[in-house]
């Protein structure tokens, strides 16, 4: 049985195997890395030659000296961080029911991610690079100069690259591109309090554009270089810039690709400007240059004729061959036209010159038309086939050839593209059009193809590639713009197009496009059938199948998750004066001290004394209320992520000294695994606190003037993970149906022996009032008045659920297997256990309840089994003042992923919650499963495919409370992954006893 949620997959296709994040380092021991280039050259400008032909010039564009030739760029190790299939996290919303045997609706999780998981330990290392897995789109974390050189060196992927869509910055304004956080793009240029607060980008900023334009020049050809290596013999490179440097960028582009590679220059119509000096701009531009232009692959696009200014087809030939003007109504819309009627516009039937076989007289309606200086279009054959099919029509004193708008009812795209005005929707404050990058992306590739931005932005590149089926790999330095990427790509939908190779599946043999014929004069007077034409841009769709993204992985490059944290404090002293930055850290703290987002709970440093030590850098005293205490303190790098490795050293020496109750961790950005804890010595314990220092300390050189007020230090909380097991009931076929003990009180029953006993009604009614959430929120919303069952089915129950009473907080987790059952049903009123099973048996007898009741699967044959759910029930922040850790509610989490059988190599995200998010971000998947849905009962077929929403799994995409784990060994671990709205991460390994 077919597939009803699917996705494209690219089965021919190979990519290099590489380490996990979690095997960092064991590389190092492969031989490729070992015998490989540590540092990959390319010459500067390897096409013009220097003094021979025009060249642009800037500063530091040959190094210092004006003497470097050669780029000079780090090969650097790619780490599999996460991996992600769209279409198992939908497996989780959803019920399956069938007559017979349940289909297999999913591969297996290793088999979707190219068999790259399942690897032998002994042998990995000897795998990476050498060995080659399915392919998995890649969104990648990282400079993209360091991750192409990756790329190249390590994957081998020189000339694999199809088309690359480049989208800079526009110019050197360093706010322009910086988002601070997933769901706020109020973002000024300019405006310090708009600032990012990342590292890396902060770096980036000061490294690059040390030298304004100059710096600005440098960066785009050191990256355009490396992309061209990247691209294939017929590929193409996009590069989207403003009208500001556009003609500085164009001659860049010369230098790197050639002049003679040069395709279009395309103008893209934007939205209008606001508050513009001057004449204001409403165009951006595309620089389009090929690898080889005389190997280019160039695919025609075309749009629909009609509803355009100044149309030339401005009259109409009606069914009784009158011709009369046509109306603006019709030409904007030519379906009103009458029955049988045309749009036509007048052509030359004359050629440009002389032909002896085309001069010759000939009879139109019964008059003698005679050739003037030129020669007619066709041979006088050809124009008696057209003057037989009314084609020629005398207009004025000269014939002319009548060319219908159905006659080729599309027209070829040009460079001028003013049918765009900026993205739909956006997420990120610099977001492109998609179906600007769509025409970049269809013009120059197929199906299969693999598309590259270096410049990921909200991942519209990857969004339009995936939807186009294209392979893809993205680029981006910024952990906020990966983060709105992965949320975009993760709750996608798209059409399904059909594939031409129904039986395999084979998507590099294109989708069933739509076919235009293109009727000319040349066809009609030779009497030749229709030329036609492919609209790549229109595949036949399936409107029964449900598309989502194909399986990707997120990847981080080697320099932001450091292995040596001595290399990045070494090269804070490098590039810092000796102890300056400690210094700084040392002023705030005594300043500002520490918060933790409550006034009685912050830290006021009476001395803070910097330490000459590797790992613990500073001591200070403070006032508890008790008596003054002293804490140490670790700095993490200025420019770098404070590493787990660094961490476990400042422990292990805080451990040892056994003077201090408090161990500071600060830093701009954490290893994702770092954790808050309490840590036992000899004379005690102690507590280790992640404290994020404010931006102002990371931002001071790029702002316009020093903050108004001084930097502060904030702590992180811990999450405090909850995780609760419990008995199932499941089908014979493993399907869940409901919370044993809930199960067990309603009926009143223990043992499945006398579960298994019962009639199937009544097996499906204490099923069914076992895990519906809504009729039990509906009878505690109306429990002081009477009960009509009919009112409590599902569809009458949604209209209620978001208007429940005071139980609602309490029925989550109730519904959720962790709930307290005699609590919530005693709020009812319904504390006689025989009471409510008297209520539930007499739904069973009223007919009205029929339908609803087979809904649910089959029951018969039930076993059950074990799962757990997770709860992030708040975040845990110490309080120094009071020295003890005090739970708060869960604020500014984004998103939340879990992993139900970790490995301990491969964080496989297997469910995803929204609670920071808005309910929106998952209306397609509903919308889409409920299409299915509706369509699964048309059918009355034995073997007819049927879909349930799991209404219960939709409610928890905007919680706190996972889906049910099903536990199936002992030890087996839970890895559950917090994104903050900053795009910090937090990973809690838990195992399940």
């Amino acid at each position: 049985m077919a597939k009803k949620v699917d996705s494209i997959k690219h089965t021919g296709d190979t990519r290099p195997h590489i380490p996990s994040k979690e095997e960092a380092g064991y590389e190092d021991a492969n031989a490729r890395v070992q015998e490989g280039k540590k540092v990959m050259e390319l010459p500067k400008n390897p096409v013009v030659h220097r003094g021979q032909d025009p060249e642009l010039f800037w500063l530091n564009k040959y190094g210092n000296d004006d003497r470097d030739d050669l780029l000079r760029v780090d090969i650097r190790s790619l780490y599999r961080h996460e991996h992600i299939a769209p279409e198992t996290l939908i497996k989780n919303l959803y019920k399956v029911t069938e007559s017979q045997a349940a289909p297999d609706l999913f591969s297996s999780v290793n088999e979707l991610f190219g068999n790259a998981l399942e690897k032998d330990e002994i042998e990995k290392v000897s795998q990476y690079y050498h060995h080659h897995d399915g392919w998995t789109n890649r969104l990648i974390q990282g400079d993209s100069h360091l991750v192409m050189a990756s790329l190249l060196e390590r994957e081998g992927m020189a000339g694999q690259v199809q088309t690359i869509f480049f989208d800079p910055p526009y110019g050197i304004k360093y706010g322009g591109n910086w988002q601070i956080k997933l769901n706020n793009r109020d973002v000024k240029d300019g405006n310090d309090e708009a600032l990012t607060g990342e590292p890396e980008q902060i770096k980036a900023f000061r490294d690059t554009w040390e030298l304004g334009i100059h710096s600005y020049l440098t960066y785009l050809r050191d990256r355009l270089l490396v992309a061209k290596e990247l691209l294939s013999e017929s590929g193409s490179c996009f590069m989207q810039i403003g009208d500001e440097n556009i003609h500085l960028v164009r001659n860049v582009m010369d230098e790197v690709f050639g002049s003679e590679n040069f395709c279009s220059l395309i103008t893209v119509r934007k939205t209008l400007p606001l508050g513009s000096f001057g004449l204001g701009g409403v165009s951006d531009y595309i620089i389009w240059y090929a690898k080889k232009k005389e190997h280019y692959k160039y695919r025609q696009l075309f749009v629909e004729k009609g509803n355009e200014e100044d149309s030339p087809y401005s009259n109409v030939m009606l069914k009784d061959r009158t011709i009369r003007k046509a109306t603006e109504l019709e030409i904007a819309n030519p379906k009103i036209l009458p029955e049988g009627a045309k749009l036509f516009r007048y052509d030359k039937v004359t050629s440009s010159g002389y032909t002896a076989s085309c001069f010759y007289e000939f009879e139109l309606n019964g008059e003698i038309i005679k050739p003037q200086q030129k020669s007619w279009s066709t041979n006088k054959e050809g124009m008696m086939r057209l003057i037989k099919q009314g084609r020629v029509i005398k207009s004025g004193s000269v014939p002319n050839y009548v060319r219908y708008l159905d006659d080729f009812p599309a027209k070829p795209i040009f460079n001028l593209w003013s049918e765009f005005q900026g993205a739909r929707e956006a997420k990120y404050v610099v977001q492109t059009n998609a179906e600007v990058i769509q025409r970049c992306i269809l013009m120059t590739s197929d199906p299969g193809d693999l598309v590259l931005d270096p410049t990921c932005g909200s991942g519209t590149t990857a969004y339009v590639a995936e939807q186009w089926g294209r392979r893809w790999i993205t680029i981006d330095t910024s952990r906020i713009a990966l983060n709105i990427a992965k949320q975009r790509l993760m709750t996608a939908v798209f059409p399904y197009y059909n594939l031409y190779d129904e039986q395999g599946s084979d998507i590099r043999q294109g989708f069933k496009y739509k076919m235009v014929p293109h009727i000319t004069l040349k066809s009609l007077t030779n009497d030749e059938p229709p030329a036609t034409e492919t609209l790549y841009d229109q595949p036949e769709q399936d409107k029964k199948l449900l598309r989502v993204s194909g399986p990707f992985t997120v990847e981080t490059l080697q320099n932001f998750e450091p292995i040596s944290p001595k290399e990045l404090d070494d090269e804070v002293r490098v590039n810092e004066e000796e102890g300056a930055f400690e210094e700084v850290i040392k002023q705030h703290l005594i300043s500002a001290g520490i918060k933790n987002g409550r006034k009685d709970e912050m830290v006021i440093f009476r001395s803070v004394e910097l330490l000459s030590h590797s790992y613990l850098h500073a001591e200070g005293f403070y006032m508890n209320g008790v008596g003054e205490k002293k804490a140490y303190f670790h700095i993490g790098p200025k420019f770098g992520t404070v590493s787990k490795t660094a961490v476990n050293e400042a422990i292990k020496e805080c451990r040892q000294r056994g003077d201090a109750g408090w161990l500071i961790i600060l830093g701009f950005s954490f290893e994702s695994d770092i954790e808050g804890s309490t840590q036992s010595m000899s004379m005690g314990k102690f507590e280790v606190t992640k404290v994020r220092i404010h931006d102002d300390l990371l931002q001071e050189g790029l702002k316009k003037k020093p903050a108004k007020s001084a930097a502060s230090f904030v702590t992180i909380g811990e999450p405090d993970i909850e995780v609760a097991s419990d008995e199932w009931l499941v089908t014979g076929k493993g399907e869940k149906l409901c919370n044993y003990g809930i199960f067990k009180k309603l009926s009143g029953l223990d043992g499945l022996a006398k579960v298994n006993g019962l009639s199937e009604t009544n097996l499906r009614v204490y099923c069914l009032f076992s895990q519906r959430r809504d009729v039990w929120l509906n009878l505690s919303n109306e429990k002081s008045s009477g009960f009509n069952f009919s009112e409590y089915s599902r569809r009458a129950g949604e209209k209620f659920h978001w208007g429940v009473s005071t139980l609602l907080g309490h029925s989550e987790r109730f519904f959720s297997g962790i709930g307290d059952f005699d609590y919530f049903v005693s709020e009812l009123g319904f504390s006689d256990a025989g009471k409510i099973r008297t209520l539930i048996e007499s739904f069973s007898r009223d007919k009205q309840n029929a339908q609803w009741l087979t809904e649910i699967p089959s029951p018969k044959e039930l076993t059950t089994s074990h799962y757990s759910l997770v709860t992030i029930k708040g975040l845990d922040i110490y309080d120094p003042i009071k020295d003890e850790v005090k739970p708060r509610d869960v604020h500014d989490i984004a998103y939340w992923m879990v992993d139900d059988d970790y490995d301990g190599s491969n964080f496989i995200v297997k469910q995803v919650f929204f609670c920071g998010g808005d309910k929106s971000e998952f209306d397609k998947w509903k919308k889409g499963l409920d299409n299915l849905a509706k369509d699964s009962t048309k059918k009355k077929v034995e073997k007819t495919l049927k879909i349930e929403i799991d209404d219960e799994a939709f409610d928890r995409l905007y919680g706190h409370i996972s889906h049910p784990i099903e536990i199936k060994n002992k030890g087996q671990k839970i890895a559950v992954r917090i994104v903050s709205q900053f795009g910090e991460e937090c990973t809690k390994v838990l195992e399940v006893r």
